[in-house]
């Protein structure tokens, strides 16, 4: 019984540290500021991306990854349909209008792309207390670096379920009786949960202007997978039978739900990190004891 008290105790004092913390490093606040900053930055980072595909793969193959990845990284509702439908129409306007535009100004739009990075490494330097030493032009070039980094992560995680199909295809031509429908679905499920891990894993380890402890960036992306897979599937659940926000936004829902799921997104990574970054300090704290 005593044990348990503190177990109940302990917990009590690390939730009201970090929630205190949060509070201080107002990671409500920049939670919205990456979302503000997303959503800025979605038309510049979408003709980069484009205008680096269109060198290697044709329009077919673009499309098919986009579709993969609004499929595995948006949650289940009525509205991932109209986000993809209207993602996939201003794709189809690019290659018919903007492939020239997007290949000359691919500087100015990969510089206005960086400042979704720039955000989030902002943030996490501030709740980890780095203060960045290098200047604002070195801190920009290796933010637009880091964004074509992430741009080349994005598209290799979007066509790895492709290229699962098109193995587990060639495997049931193979043998017949291999159950392909049942591995093709673990097999995506493993590579999305694993792609999302190096996602988190890319922000904690390149973003922060100071190398954090294996610690908290192993240990906060595995926490922030797990935070990102619940909150996906409450925020689907939600949404399609709970929220009014086609009634209310109509038109402008689709952006609206974006944007809050962006904002979640954001708050979960922010509140990882301040989570981890309590346990660092305590088991610290304990060590130098």
């Amino acid at each position: 019984m005593r044990f348990l008290l503190r177990m109940i105790m302990t917990i009590y004092t690390f939730m009201r540290k970090v929630i205190a913390n949060a509070s201080s490093h107002n990671v409500f606040l920049l939670s919205a500021g990456i979302a503000y900053n997303a959503l800025l930055c979605v038309i510049p980072l979408m003709l980069v991306g484009l205008s680096l595909a269109g060198l290697l793969i044709s329009q077919e193959q673009v499309e098919q990854a986009i579709k993969e990845f609004i499929q595995q990284f948006f949650p289940e509702t009525s509205f991932r349909v109209q986000t993809g439908a209207i993602i996939l129409g201003e794709v189809r306007k690019f290659y018919n209008y903007g492939s020239a535009a997007g290949g000359i100004g691919l500087l100015v739009l990969l510089w206005s792309a960086s400042v979704l990075l720039s955000a989030v490494r902002t943030s996490l330097n501030h709740i980890f207390g780095i203060i960045p030493r290098r200047s604002y032009i070195v801190n920009k070039i290796r933010d637009m670096g880091l964004t074509l980094l992430f741009l080349v992560l994005l598209g290799i995680a979007s066509f790895i379920p492709s290229a699962i199909a098109f193995f587990m295809s060639f495997g049931s031509q193979l043998s017949s009786e291999l159950p392909i429908a049942w591995l093709t679905g673990i097999t995506a499920e493993v590579v999305g949960i694993l792609s999302l891990f190096f996602f988190f894993l890319f922000m904690y380890l390149a973003l922060p202007n100071k190398r954090l402890p294996r610690f908290i960036t192993v240990g906060s992306s595995l926490i922030a997978v797990m935070l990102w897979e619940i909150a996906r599937w409450i925020f689907g659940w939600y949404v399609t039978t709970i929220s009014s926000f086609g009634s209310i936004y109509g038109a402008f829902a689709v952006i609206t739900i974006i944007a809050v799921w962006i904002y979640y997104t954001g708050f979960i990574v922010l509140f990882t990190a301040e989570s981890m970054q309590a346990i660092y300090q305590i088991r610290y704290t304990t060590q130098q004891k």
